[in-house]
């Protein structure tokens, strides 16, 4: 009777514990990230200037929508990262992507450029963190 009962908790047990179930995980702050995939730091481009972006572990949503952790990208041509807290601006020297997306033509005039790219929430405000920031020098020809 007794070698019944352990081998019936063993089995619960074993059941029990086979059973995985994957929790969803939400990325922490240190795996958000936001990036120029192309073009790459350097390169020589021609008009129009073909960006691709990339974010890790951040929600795009089109603007106004407020949600933690979501929001979109700016591209700020030849001026500084707007602080964090503050409302990106709109206009020739910082481009709004409020509709998600990750990809843009971009006319420039030629010569050399920085580009920075800035994540913010659905009002437009830039996110304190490395994290939400890259920057690339290119030259258009």
């Amino acid at each position: 009777m007794r070698f019944a009962l352990v081998l019936a908790a063993a089995l619960l047990f074993t059941a029990c514990g086979s059973r995985t179930e994957s929790p969803q995980t939400v990325p922490t702050v240190e795996e958000a990230s936001v990036r120029f995939v192309r073009p790459l730091p350097g390169d020589t481009v021609s008009n129009p200037v073909a960006l691709v972006m990339e974010v890790r572990g951040l929600t795009l949503l089109p603007a106004g929508e407020m949600v933690e952790g979501a929001g979109h990208l700016h591209v700020l041509v030849d001026t500084l990262f707007v602080e964090a807290g503050t409302v990106i601006p709109k206009n020739d020297n910082h481009l709004h992507y409020g509709d998600a997306r990750t990809e843009a033509e971009v006319t420039l005039e030629p010569g050399e450029h920085v580009l920075r790219l800035q994540f913010g929430d659905g009002a437009h405000v830039a996110l304190a963190g490395p994290q939400y920031r890259d920057e690339i020098r290119i030259v258009v020809r």
